[in-house]
């Protein structure tokens, strides 16, 4: 390729040509992962998880939470439990196939971005753009681990329907032919991933930047006609995401995903400014990913209690983002969509609207990246453009070489700590040894493989980084258990119950341990108090309490 201009001639008129630069580079940046086995959120949702071991109850996916029902985590993703499902019965339960269909999807994934882009603005940025987006390494997560398929599934029923949007309904073809596949793609998106919620959203924004570019095939003047012929498209996607919501909690009902611990109990002011505190961490790992790790909590993450200094920089950021927003409207149109595109796809992980059960996550930037990369398409389109002489356009070309090279190394790497779960926690604790969940995985790591020792020194490493988790307390208790330590057990449940008093874990725990003291009458309130409480252990509890009589009975 002599230059970057010239080359994206021959990408408009041999179309092929763009997609299969653009897949290459995304299997080059996820091939490596091909050799993972199953580590982190795989092990309980797929190689742990009988329900997709078998085609034979394929149907009750549709009527049963993502998350197997001990986890207590909800969520409502039936199409990509059907996606494991369908790999689990071609490969036996293989890592391999699921890992091969993650890369797949993953090329398809980037075609879909390089198309709609293309579509969006000239070829040049179109293409810079794709590339950028195909060896990021912020979406190792994503790809190496087997459950960030429903990323993967969601990105591509959105990125098609706003694809088939662009190309057809915006261009006057509005007809029930057209409106059809983008409702099918809706519900196919929602039911593998949450997110999918704002495709309405994103047709808004490209549909006004198609305007803006008068590329929209109607005339300035008929705005009007535009709006009532696009109206009833919106109205179908509307009925299609209540419907879908509406499915979801009536499978779910009250057991949807728990917010996150760190955020349970903060104001919503409180909450807003730990969230402008997450944004710079974002503007990082968009720009410069230097280091990745699979959680993200705290110290690491910090948990204001008021309007702060990391909270002011993150407003500092959302603000010159804006302003170059509404600069970039005037003239170049991608740069502005790119920025909206990023601020709709953050708001549903910014823990404002709803509050999720993550700070953060690597993942979850996947589908907002197509908008950092559309910025960084365009950008460099400009830079591109305007180094005219030919001592400056090679010196161009060569720093956009090395940053893909660069990219590529870094994702291909990567995709290898996602082999397992011990490389996967033993990386990103040198990452960020401040991020207590981790030294919670590691200790439950250490669990696994018969090292109690370890496991208790991590788990008090963890509660001395952030001694407000009640979990932790409850995972040393139950270690002292399982290790006949019952002193310490009872005091780490008691720690457990005073931070989250319905903490029915902390209970249960407290109640072996007192009956292991002979102090049942302080056992049977506890358990009372677990049967009184209506929720989904008070079976659990009715048990504790038999076995509370029957313990006492033989005294």
């Amino acid at each position: 390729m002599s230059g970057i201009q010239s080359a994206q001639t021959q990408f408009s008129s041999r179309r092929p040509l763009g997609d299969i630069t653009i897949a290459l580079l995304a299997f080059a940046a996820s091939i490596t992962s091909v050799a993972n086995g199953f580590a982190f959120d795989d092990r309980p949702l797929i190689e742990l998880n009988p329900s997709v071991h078998s085609l034979r109850h394929a149907l009750a996916l549709f009527t049963e939470s993502y998350w197997p029902a001990n986890a207590h985590a909800g969520l409502y993703r039936p199409l990509t439990s059907l996606a494991f499902a369908i790999q689990w019965a071609i490969g036996g339960g293989i890592p391999l196939v699921f890992h091969v269909v993650s890369i797949l999807s993953y090329a398809v994934c980037c075609v879909l971005a390089w198309r709609l882009i293309r579509q969006l603005t000239s070829s040049t940025a179109a293409w810079i753009a794709a590339a950028v987006f195909a060896v990021h390494p912020v979406h190792v997560e994503a790809v190496g681990n087997v459950a960030g398929q429903a990323e993967l599934l969601a990105a591509i029923a959105m990125l098609g329907a706003l694809l088939i949007y662009v190309r057809d309904v915006s261009a006057g073809r509005m007809t029930i032919g057209g409106v059809a596949p983008l409702a099918a793609l809706y519900a196919a998106g929602m039911l593998s991933k949450e997110s999918a919620v704002v495709l309405p959203a994103l047709l808004i924004i490209v549909d006004i930047h198609q305007w803006r570019r008068g590329r929209s095939g109607e005339r300035r003047g008929s705005l009007g006609a535009h709006v009532r012929a696009v109206r009833p498209m919106y109205l179908v996607l509307i009925a299609v995401g209540l419907a879908v919501v509406w499915v979801r909690m009536a499978v779910l009902g009250d057991t949807d995903v728990a917010p996150n611990t760190a955020l349970a109990n903060l104001s919503f002011t409180q909450r807003a400014a730990t969230m402008l505190g997450v944004v710079p961490e974002w503007l990082r790992l968009f720009v410069w990913p230097s280091h990745l790790i699979p959680v993200y909590s705290p110290p690491y993450i910090h948990i204001a209690k008021d309007f702060d200094a990391r909270a002011a920089l993150g407003v500092t950021i959302l603000v010159a983002a804006a302003g170059i927003a509404v600069v970039a409207s005037r003239a170049r149109h991608t740069i502005a969509l790119g920025l909206e595109w990023l601020a709709i796809t953050l708001l549903p992980v910014s823990n404002l609207v709803v509050v999720t059960g993550l700070l953060l996550a690597e993942r979850t930037l996947f589908l907002p990246s197509v908008g950092f990369a559309m910025v960084a398409g365009e950008a460099g389109q400009w830079i591109y453009a305007r180094a005219s002489s030919a001592r400056w356009r090679p010196a161009f070309e060569f720093a956009f070489a090395a940053v893909i090279a660069a990219a590529l190394m870094r994702s291909g790497i990567h995709q290898r700590v996602w082999a397992n779960d011990g490389r996967l926690i033993t990386a990103a604790i040198t990452a960020a040894p401040n991020s207590y969940q981790l030294d919670a995985m590691y200790a439950d790591y250490a669990l696994q493989n018969h090292n109690p020792s370890a496991a208790e020194q991590w788990l008090k490493r963890a509660i001395a980084l952030y001694p407000s988790d009640p979990m932790s307390f409850v995972s040393l208790g139950q270690l002292y258990v399982q290790t006949g330590h019952f002193d310490g057990a009872l005091l780490a449940f008691t720690d457990a119950m005073r931070l989250d008093r319905w903490n029915s874990d902390a209970r249960a725990g407290m109640i072996v341990c007192l009956d292991h003291f002979g102090r049942y009458s302080e056992a049977r309130i506890l358990a009372r108090g677990g049967i009184a409480s209506g929720g989904e252990d008070s079976e659990s509890f009715r048990r504790l309490l038999v076995i509370t009589d029957s313990l006492a009975g033989k005294k």
